[in-house]
């Protein structure tokens, strides 16, 4: 019988220090897990071996460089979309909407920016939808 493998693909960005392994992992293309710690090189190289039984495709990347600065970023724009939506959009239409449909209903829009001295001003189209619960949600974010 053919083992069916739990994931499709893991990757695995690993930072290397002189007495740890920190890696941070992420799943089927999900948000990056928080990272983890691993004193000895044999803690690490089991739990590497325990995501190449769990997947069928295992990716690494060594040093944060290209994989590991993504994988923050992503995991940074996750954090800041939760906060949007428990600070600023609960109790709202979008409280439960998914992040893309925040950024291009709330977020991605048409607008004229206008700084002086004292100022910065946002004029947002008179046609837009949601203009009431983006001033809503700037509000919010304002007074906390």
């Amino acid at each position: 019988m053919i083992d069916q493998k739990q994931y499709l693909a893991v990757k695995l960005g690993i930072d290397v220090h002189a007495d740890s392994y920190v890696v941070v992992r992420q799943v089927d293309g999900s948000t990056p897990q928080t990272s983890q710690k691993f004193r000895t090189r044999e803690s690490f190289l089991r739990f590497v071996s325990k995501q190449q039984s769990e997947a069928e495709q295992v990716y690494a990347c060594y040093e944060a460089g290209p994989f590991g600065y993504r994988l923050l970023l992503s995991g940074l724009a996750y954090t800041l979309m939760e906060g949007l939506r428990r600070l600023a959009l609960k109790d709202t239409e979008l409280a439960r909407a998914q992040a893309n449909t925040i950024r291009s209903r709330l977020i991605k829009i048409g607008a004229v920016i206008t700084r002086n001295t004292r100022r910065i001003r946002i004029h947002l189209s008179e046609a837009h939808p949601l203009k009431e619960l983006f001033a809503q949600a700037v509000n919010r974010l304002v007074s906390t």
